[in-house]
C-alpha cells in the first residue's frame, strides 16, 4: 500500500489498469503526471501484475477505496471501479467534473455505457479520441493525454 499523500507532492492521481494489463500500461501517463508534480499511484489490482489473487473473498472496490483521497483513473473494466469507489464513498466525497474518454473505434455497446455514464454524472463531460479502439491510453497516448493531463490540471 502507497504511503499517504506527500506535503511536496501534488494531488494522488491513481491510474487503475484494464483487465487486460497490470499497471505497467500506465508507465507513460505516470511519467508525465509525475513530471507535473502529481503523487501518482498505479496499484497492481488482486489477481494482476505482481499482486497475488488472495485466499479469501475480496472487493476491487475496496482495494482502490483504500487509496482515497485521490482523483481516479480508469480504463474498460477498471473505469467501472473507479466509478463504482465513487458511488460508494459519501456523497460529500464525491468530487465532479468527470471526464469520460472513448475511442472513436470502440464497440457500440461499450460507447452506449460512456455515454450513459457522461448524461447521468453531475457536471461531465465525453471526449472522443479519433482512430482509437477500447485503450485510448495505449492506442493513442498523445491524444488521450491531451485530454487527461489539463483535465486533471
Amino acid at each position: 500500500m502507497p504511503p499517504p499523500p506527500s506535503e511536496t507532492m501534488g494531488e494522488r492521481v491513481v491510474l487503475i489498469h484494464a483487465a487486460v494489463a497490470d499497471s505497467r500500461m500506465w508507465e507513460r501517463q505516470a511519467r508525465g503526471l509525475q513530471a507535473r508534480g502529481f503523487d501518482v499511484v498505479t496499484p497492481d489490482l488482486p489477481g494482476f501484475g505482481s499482486e497475488p489473487v488472495p485466499a479469501g473473498p475480496f472487493s476491487f472496490v475496496e482495494r482502490i477505496a483504500s487509496l482515497l483521497p485521490t482523483m481516479l483513473v480508469g480504463s474498460s473494466f477498471s473505469g467501472r471501479i473507479a466509478l463504482e469507489t465513487a458511488l460508494a464513498q459519501p456523497l460529500s466525497a464525491l468530487r465532479p467534473p468527470t471526464l469520460g474518454v472513448l475511442g472513436e473505434n470502440d464497440r457500440p455497446d461499450f460507447a452506449a455505457i460512456a455515454e450513459r455514464i457522461v448524461r447521468e454524472a453531475p457536471n461531465a463531460r465525453l471526449e472522443v479520441v479519433p482512430g482509437a479502439r477500447h485503450l485510448p491510453s495505449l492506442e493513442r497516448p498523445d491524444e488521450f493525454d491531451a485530454l487527461v493531463v489539463p483535465f486533471l490540471s
